[in-house]
Formats: C-alpha cells, structure tokens, sequence
C-alpha cells in the first residue's frame, strides 16, 4: 500500500471515531479489516508498500512522552497530544512506517470529537497503541488503559511538579501552578472536566482548565507507554 492509500484508509477509519463509534469498535477493525468488494485496508510489506498492523515497537521514555503529550496538546488539542505523543518517538527510533502518518489528522478529536464523548486523550493514546497491537491485544489494553482512567486522580503529582518547575518543554504556559486533582469515574470529557471543574472551583473558560487537560493528556500518553513497554519489550 502507497502513502497515499494510507491516508485514505486512516481517514476513513478517523471518520469513523468522529462519528461516535465506541474504542472497541474501532480496534476490531485495526487486525485486517475489510471494506465492500472484500478489499483489504492494509496489506502485506513490500518495497515502499506499508506493512500489516501491529507494527514493530520499542522501549519508551514515558517522561519523555509525557513532556511531549503536554506540548502537542498546547498545538493541536488533546487527541492529536496523546497521539503524537507516541507516534513521534517511534517515527524517530523506528522511522518507516510510522513516518508515514501525518499526526494532525487527529485533531479531530478534542473535546470529545467536539460532543464532549469519549476523551480525547484516551482516543489518541488507544489509537497509537493501535498501531502496535493485533486485533484482540488492543481490546485488552483499551480497557486496561480506560479502567485506570476512571480512577487516576488528575492531574499527575509529576506533572504538577513539571509545571511548577517548568520542565515541561512549552516556553509559555497556560498556567504553572499547582492544580487540585480529580477523579473522572468516567471516560467521558464532560464528566472529566465537570469533576475537576467542582473540585477546583474554577469556570469552565479558566486557562487552568486548559492547562489541566494538557497534563492529564501527558498522563494518559505516559500510562499507555508504561503498559506498551511492560507487554511488548
């Protein structure tokens, strides 16, 4: 398959996202899924063809993902974050194939694909560990990634500490204190940013809260690496 076959098919598979199909439901279409007349959206390696998922994968910093979890989501919104988060490193320690997908076609996806649904960190973050699992590994570490979503008190301890001690590789941020944390009990944005938004006391329109979904999105990116690097190295 040519690059240009390739964006084809991630569109319409990111179309799918944005339409309101759950994970799960994208994920089985990631193994060698099949469009009418039978025709396979990926195919086997060849020269200047891209290869069958999964992928190969290696070893991740998660600090260092998770620094750059921060930074993409100041740039294009938390599902381009998380997913850039993890892409880039494998595109430079890996390079083909994972240079040949273009990261901003998850923009698509902040704020819950613009409804407030599924959060936009998890969908970006399951969608790079996409790239390195099989059809039924990924159900698997969807859920395992989701199930300490809902429970992970936002943002990190580590990520405030990166903001208050500048360490994160913006040079202006929305905001360097230290937030208060919450728990989502959901995997939903609105029910996300609405705990936070009670425990903080703050209004929606607060740069903190932009500020807040910047680090749970390098939490998020973090976490799914620390599970990629425990099952596959």
């Amino acid at each position: 398959m040519n690059r240009r076959k390739l964006l084809v098919n991630t569109g319409k598979l990111a179309g799918c996202m944005a339409l309101g199909f759950g994970i799960s439901e994208l994920s089985a279409m990631t193994g060698q899924p099949t469009i009418p007349g039978g025709q396979n959206l990926m195919y086997g390696a060849g020269e200047n063809e891209i290869p069958e998922l999964p992928w190969p994968y290696v070893a991740l910093d998660p600090e260092d993902v998770r620094r750059k979890g921060h930074i993409r989501t100041y740039e294009g919104g938390c599902c381009y974050g998380a997913f850039a988060a993890i892409l880039e490193p494998l595109a430079d320690k890996i390079g083909f194939p994972y240079t040949q997908i273009p990261a901003k076609m998850m923009v698509y996806g902040r704020g819950g694909a613009g409804f407030k649904s599924l959060c936009g960190a998890l969908n970006g973050a399951v969608a790079a560990m996409s790239l390195v699992s099989d059809s039924l590994s990924i159900i698997e570490r969807e859920k395992q990634l989701g199930e300490w979503y809902k429970t992970y008190p936002f943002p990190s301890d580590i990520g405030n500490r990166y903001a208050t001690e500048h360490s994160f590789l913006v040079e202006s941020y929305k905001s360097d204190k230290e937030l208060p944390t919450s728990i989502a009990n959901s995997v939903n944005c609105d029910l996300s940013v609405a705990n936070w938004l009670e425990v903080s006391g703050l209004p929606y329109e607060a740069p903190e809260r932009g500020e807040r979904c910047a680090r749970l999105v390098g939490d998020v990116a973090a976490q799914a690496v620390i599970i990629l690097n425990n099952e596959l190295t």
